[in-house]
C-alpha cells in the first residue's frame, strides 16, 4: 500500500513515517510534501500514486482543504 504524508512540520514528518514503518510494513511512504502548492504538485503529477494520504491540516502556505479544491484525489484521506 502506497502512502504520502503531507506534513510541514519534520518531527511529525518523522515520527509518523517511523510509526508507519514499525507497525505497518506494508505501507510504503511514496511521497513526503509540505505545502498545499507541494502536494498539488505531486498529486498532478501522472507517476505519482498513493493509496492513503496522511494530511495536516494546517500547512506551510494555506489550510489543505486548497488541495481538495484543486485536484481530484482518489486515494483514502486521514486528517493527522
Amino acid at each position: 500500500m502506497k502512502v504520502l504524508v503531507v506534513e510541514d512540520e519534520l518531527m511529525a514528518q518523522k515520527s509518523l513515517t517511523r510509526m508507519l514503518s514499525q507497525n505497518f510494513p506494508e505501507m510504503e511512504v511514496v511521497g513526503i510534501t509540505d505545502s498545499v502548492r507541494g502536494t498539488v504538485s505531486w498529486l498532478k503529477d501522472s507517476s505519482n500514486h498513493a493509496d492513503i494520504i496522511f494530511m495536516d491540516v494546517e500547512l506551510s502556505d494555506g489550510i489543505c482543504f486548497e488541495i481538495f479544491r484543486q485536484t481530484n484525489i482518489k486515494a483514502k484521506v486521514i486528517m493527522t
